[in-house]
């Protein structure tokens, strides 16, 4: 278990215990006060949960993409590119989620017979994104007679707890009328994206695979920031080579508990179904060994 998680757990249980303090308070005080101190109450629960959803939530700030004058001219600006950007990394979000039993696998030709999309649960896969442009422009709100916002109480717990967002900058270049987009997630090392169905000689025709290129660049941002996501994604669309190889890096870094359990299941779950049973129980066992560790640490 990472230092972060148990430090938001410890944080949770402090914040857990005074609520507890403060009703037994409450509820020795006289009836006239109950509902000013029950809103009171709803108010720190409710702030509570904020707070903890932003600490268990991957957030990735996109800033425009630099974009070639010849680009600009034809209505892809940099905003453009990161909407469009935006977009991709939605889809994959939602093609991710899917339910999946033992009894599907074992279903006639191995597939929902409802035509249902599956879903395996991951209780630590939430991931938003926000364009930078835009976020000064999102919700404040300002506490009474403090002055403070409640985004920059946010974020500043975030720095507390060393969860800041991801930092997603990028440029698309054009040589010999190909298109290349380069992309840089906080300090890893940058991904150019060419796509090899372009043609020569014709930026237009090629701006008609932008969004395949987007797609790949999308990939990318998930395998640097909640990989668990591209996992699913990829078993969603039948791409096993893909899907293992993500896998294997989110097994091997075993820094997020709940992703890597839920990876051991996928990974159980290809295996069955390519018939490789022991190697599937293998894959199971571990998931198991590593929710029971999680619930002793919980007692």
């Amino acid at each position: 278990m990472s230092e972060t998680r148990k430090q938001i757990k410890s944080y949770g249980n402090y914040l857990w215990h005074y609520i507890k303090v403060t009703a037994k308070w409450i509820t020795k005080r006289g009836f006239r006060n109950n509902i000013f101190d029950l809103l009171l109450i709803v108010i720190i629960v409710s702030f509570i949960i904020i707070v903890y959803r932003e600490l268990k939530t991957v957030t990735v700030l996109i800033e425009p993409f630099d974009v070639p004058k010849e680009l600009e001219e034809k209505g892809y600006n940099g905003r453009v590119i990161v909407n469009k950007l935006k977009d991709q990394l939605n889809r994959i979000n939602t093609e991710s989620r899917f339910n999946l039993t033992l009894d599907t696998l074992f279903s006639s030709g191995n597939e929902n017979q409802n035509n249902e999309i599956p879903r395996i649960e991951d209780r630590n896969t939430s991931c938003t994104f926000t364009l930078a442009w835009l976020q000064a422009e999102q919700l404040k709100v300002e506490i009474p007679g403090v002055g403070i916002s409640l985004q920059a109480i946010i974020q500043y717990i975030r720095k507390v707890f060393n969860v800041e967002p991801a930092l997603i900058k990028g440029e698309v270049a054009i040589r010999k009328n190909q298109i290349f987009i380069t992309t840089r997630v906080g300090e890893k090392i940058a991904r150019t994206i060419p796509e090899e169905n372009q043609k020569a000689g014709n930026v237009d025709e090629n701006l008609a695979i932008l969004d395949d290129m987007l797609l790949k660049t999308a990939e990318y941002i998930y395998e640097n920031t909640k990989p668990i996501i591209l996992a699913k994604y990829f078993y969603a669309k039948n791409k096993e080579s893909e899907c293992i190889d993500t896998l294997e890096k989110i097994t091997s870094q075993k820094s997020n508990v709940d992703s890597v359990t839920t990876a051991y299941n996928i990974w159980g779950y290809i295996l069955t179904k390519q018939g490789k049973y022991d190697d599937a129980i293998a894959k199971y066992l571990k998931a198991i060994k590593l929710v029971s560790s999680q619930a002793c640490h919980v007692v």
